[in-house]
């Protein structure tokens, strides 16, 4: 029998200290009737990265488990990603990891562990990033781990299974991509995608099973019916959500000049300069001024 009455459930209230602050709130939607709808209102809890700082705590790893061997899987519980070693949690200098739990979600935190990692494999790869990107990046992360908790506990409520079978034919259809014409697998290619994401193979599999579970999920569920006013609300009450900060693409113009070389030599390179900033200002075109006046190739943009 469907229902018609609408509930609504509220993450349960956690106490804010001195190093916690509010981040976001997020409200999710699931269907359990045609009709009948549950909202969870998550309040998301960040520590502050502190620029100064990047010593790590040491953590045990754990291997992540094979791929289960039977046809039915039991409900998905509400996953806790496992704790990396600390080797593989190598945040740029000046950027402190996270400690304790980064959220709670309906009573259940969110450790930081697998922010740290998450955050590390984003930003970790040696390019500088700025700091209010950093932020940004943090806070995509956060949002992306409270979204998934949400689809693990609504899994497990559901009791959503998966078959070995429908987890196999997942797994094959991500790994299709690095086929090639002639249906051969390219493992080179396939490594190399793993060691650019920063993934081991179990993890990979874990992705996989996690997003099939989901879609499985909304299949399950059915159709979601919002309104209008819902769908407006929602915009008004997370507006920050559809900006990004500023940010530019820079490419620098570079005229040579030695180390310690005369002082008129260092006003002529200076002079230099200073023509070319004069032309670009008065709106000639980029790539000509730098064609003239660069001493050393054009790099690649800069995202600032």
């Amino acid at each position: 029998m469907q229902c018609s009455h609408r509930m609504k459930e509220r993450a349960s209230p956690v106490a804010l200290t001195s190093n916690l602050q509010v981040l976001s709130m997020i409200e999710w939607m699931t269907s359990t009737g045609a009709r009948s709808m549950f909202r969870v209102t998550v309040i998301a809890l960040l520590i502050p990265m502190a620029w100064g700082c990047s010593k790590t705590e040491p953590s045990a790893a754990k291997a992540a488990p094979a791929a289960p061997k039977s046809d039915n899987l039991a409900p998905a519980p509400a996953e806790q990603d496992e704790a990396p070693a600390p080797e593989q949690v190598k945040l740029p200098a000046g950027i402190q990891p996270a400690v304790g739990a980064v959220a709670t979600v309906n009573g259940r935190d969110l450790t930081a562990s697998s922010f740290n990692r998450e955050l590390a494999r984003l930003v970790g790869s040696g390019v500088r990033v700025p700091p209010d990107r950093v932020k940004h990046i943090a806070r995509n992360i956060l949002n992306r781990q409270i979204e998934q908790e949400l689809r693990n506990q609504a899994i497990a409520r559901e009791q959503v299974v998966l078959t070995e079978a429908e987890f196999e034919e997942a797994y094959r259809t991500y790994t299709s991509r690095y086929v090639d014409a002639e249906g051969r697998f390219d493992e080179v290619r396939f490594r190399a995608s793993l060691k650019r994401n920063n993934l081991s193979i179990d993890q990979l599999k874990s992705q996989v099973r996690k997003e099939r579970m989901s879609k499985k999920l909304v299949e399950q569920l059915g159709n979601v019916t919002v309104t209008r006013a819902e769908m407006r609300t929602f915009y008004a009450n997370n507006n920050n959500s559809w900006t990004e900060d500023e940010s530019r693409d820079v490419r620098p113009i570079l005229i040579r000049c030695q180390q310690n070389s005369a002082p008129e030599v260092l006003a002529k390179c200076e002079g230099k300069a200073n023509e070319v900033y004069q032309q670009l200002t008065e709106g000639e075109d980029f790539e000509m001024v730098a064609a003239k006046a660069k001493d050393l190739p054009l790099r690649s943009p800069m995202h600032l």
